[in-house]
């Protein structure tokens, strides 16, 4: 493949024909593709980014606002973007040019991946979620002191608590994030939400929360549905 260069803009030669595009994912500042083949492209005119080094095929990508997350298909995800709010999970501040696997979910197989806008999380084939990254409004659902303020650079397991305080021993079977919130999905179909709720997000009354500091019971499903998020919206995608 040869790369030609014009006014400081990278045009591609056609690949070959049976690379088809899997998915795409975008914001306001970034566009990127994953292919049938597992190979990561970005940009407008798509580059393709160098991912040689990721172990295994490239199952899925997300996209937060500064930053990116890949999974492959050995449950190893690696992240790339901009650090300042610790969203890449590697307990650091800096920003990253390649994707580099986050060595603290060494040796768990994750099997979804969610990136907010300035925070990330990964859900184990256990049903164990781990969550990192910019917490200002509790978007990472972690239960703390009462304003639950603190951000968290390196992913972190999540425990799930009821309304009395007891813990939920449920597992986590779905994630997606929003912008500042985050929605999860346990096995009884129950839908946590915790975050920002200005928009009514959460599916809680927006006069009584503002925002949820950890994951809220917010709704109870009957049957089988996957969650979805907006920068400020989330939707359930019932099975019929």
């Amino acid at each position: 493949m040869k790369t030609h260069k014009y006014k400081s803009i990278k045009f591609i030669e056609p690949i070959n024909v049976d690379v088809k595009i899997a998915k795409v994912v975008l914001t306001n500042n970034n566009c990127i593709y994953l292919s049938n083949h597992g190979d990561i492209y970005c940009g407008i005119l798509p580059i393709n980014l160098n991912t040689g080094h990721c172990n295994g095929k490239i199952v899925d990508v997300v996209l937060g606002n500064e930053h990116a997350i890949l999974l492959t298909d050995t449950g190893q995800i690696y992240t790339w973007g901009n650090g300042r709010r610790l969203q890449l999970g590697h307990g650091e501040l800096n920003n990253l040019e390649f994707p580099t696997e986050v060595k603290a979910l060494a040796g768990i197989k994750i099997i979804k991946i969610s990136a907010g806008g300035w925070h990330s999380c990964a859900l184990s084939e256990f049903g164990d979620l781990y969550v990192w990254g910019w917490n200002d409004m509790g978007q990472l659902g972690i239960k703390q002191g009462p304003e639950n303020v603190q951000t968290f650079g390196l992913p972190t397991l999540v425990d799930i608590y009821d309304d009395d305080g007891q813990e939920i021993h449920i597992n986590v079977i779905d994630v997606a994030c929003g912008t500042r919130h985050t929605a999860i999905l346990l096995e009884d179909r129950s839908i946590w939400t915790s975050g920002n709720n200005k928009y009514g997000q959460l599916g809680l009354c927006i006069q009584e929360y503002q925002k949820v500091v950890y994951f809220k019971k917010s709704y109870k499903y009957k049957t089988e549905c996957k969650l979805k998020c907006g920068p400020w919206s989330t939707i359930i995608v019932a099975s019929l």
